[in-house]
């Protein structure tokens, strides 16, 4: 997933309640303003993987939970996990149908999901992970 300027403190809104929610922990969340003080570039890549680890650790929630959480965060004025779940998706989906990992957005959403995908798509992403990692050695060298 990759987070426009625009988006960032509503994400970031999100993310500082995940991170209590989840972790029941600050330190994320410092590490998050800590890179965004020299960075709000870095700050916004970092964003987009913690949340997506967090889609990843909410993937197996019950729906009666997710539901909760929803209105939990709807209630409060913060994006809801549905609809940062639809975001982050729509972005695998595309990865996906293309069929190559183009950057490191792209192989860290895979990567975080690439376990809750169906068996078929397991192995093809595996093998789109493992091409991007070699093109990436192939370019350092």
């Amino acid at each position: 997933m990759r987070i426009a300027a625009e988006n960032y403190e509503e994400l970031k809104r999100f993310f500082v309640w995940a991170a209590d929610y989840f972790f029941q922990s600050k330190q994320p969340v410092a590490a998050l303003n800590d890179t965004e003080a020299s960075s709000r570039a870095n700050a916004r890549t970092g964003l987009a993987m913690a949340i997506g680890d967090i889609i990843e650790l909410a993937e197996h929630l019950p729906t009666d939970q997710v539901r909760a959480i929803d209105d939990t965060l709807r209630t409060k004025g913060i994006v809801t996990l549905s609809e940062v779940r639809a975001r982050f998706w729509s972005r695998i989906r595309r990865v996906m149908e293309r069929g190559t990992i183009k950057s490191d957005r792209d192989f860290y959403a895979v990567r975080n999901v690439v376990d809750s995908l169906p068996e078929q798509e397991q192995i093809r992403a595996w093998q789109m992970l493992d091409s991007f990692e070699q093109r990436a050695v192939s370019k350092a060298q």
